[in-house]
This record gives structure tokens, C-alpha cells and sequence, in this order.
């Protein structure tokens, strides 16, 4: 089974977004992300800082609702005083997940922890067709 470690902002929202959905997806980049999941047939682990507030992670839910995936999204519990990486890569080994991609907009120790799997989105821009490539190959 193939997990994506999802960031929101910076990567399925960007400064030059059109249209938003529920204050936290631009439009197009969240077609995109549905696609890929479709595609790859993945479960998504929310990582977003989002995943704190529940009024969030509300919003996060009700945008996926109406996807066959819907029932296939986790949130990233919280490890107290790990940094996310450190969070994230304790999820993966407590469930034995092998096959996984982190998108994220910030570095913070991905890349050296989780080398080739760390797909690091441009936040200016974010989710593109270049980077859905990418996670194509690695999935």
C-alpha cells in the first residue's frame, strides 16, 4: 500500500492561488492531489500543522468527503518534543510502511532523513505537474 505524507500549506495552497476551498486548498492543486491519489491507490497521513485544530482537521475531512479515499486519511498524532520528521518516521516504522513519499514545503530534516521519498514542494508555487512526476516514480 502506497502512503502520502501530506503538508497543506505551500503544497496544496500556494501566495498566487485563484480559487480556495474550504480557506485551505487551491482549486487545481487539490485536482491534482485527488488524481495522484486515485491513481496510486494511497492513503494520505495529514502532517499539516493543520492537524492540532479541530475546526481544521474538520475542514480537511468535509473537502475529501465525497472521495473513495475518504476513509483512507489519518492524522499525524503528535509526539511531544519530536520534530515532524522525527514524528513521521516514527509512523512509518510503528505501522511498517515501505512504500511512502513526504510532501512538504520545508525542508526541516526531510531530505537527510528520508532522502529520495521527500518530495520538496516548491511553496511559492506548490503541487505541480512536475513534482505529481516525480511522486509517480517513486510510488
Amino acid at each position: 500500500m502506497n502512503h502520502i505524507f501530506l503538508d497543506i500549506d505551500g503544497v496544496l495552497n500556494s501566495p498566487s492561488d485563484d480559487i480556495v476551498i474550504n480557506r485551505m486548498f487551491e482549486e487545481k492543486k487539490l485536482k491534482l492531489f485527488i488524481d495522484l491519489v486515485k491513481e496510486t491507490n494511497s492513503k494520505i497521513v495529514i502532517i499539516s500543522s493543520r492537524r492540532h485544530y479541530e475546526d481544521e482537521i474538520n475542514l480537511i475531512l468535509d473537502t475529501f468527503k465525497n472521495e473513495p479515499f475518504f476513509e483512507d486519511i489519518y492524522f499525524l498524532p503528535e509526539t511531544k518534543g519530536l520534530r515532524r520528521n522525527k514524528e513521521i518516521n516514527n509512523f512509518i516504522h510503528k505501522y511498517h510502511i515501505e512504500n511512502y513519499v513526504v510532501l512538504d514545503d520545508i525542508d526541516d530534516g526531510n531530505r537527510a532523513l528520508f532522502k529520495e521519498r521527500f518530495i520538496h514542494i516548491n511553496g511559492l508555487y506548490g503541487l505541480r505537474k512536475e513534482d505529481i512526476k516525480r511522486i509517480k516514480e517513486i510510488l
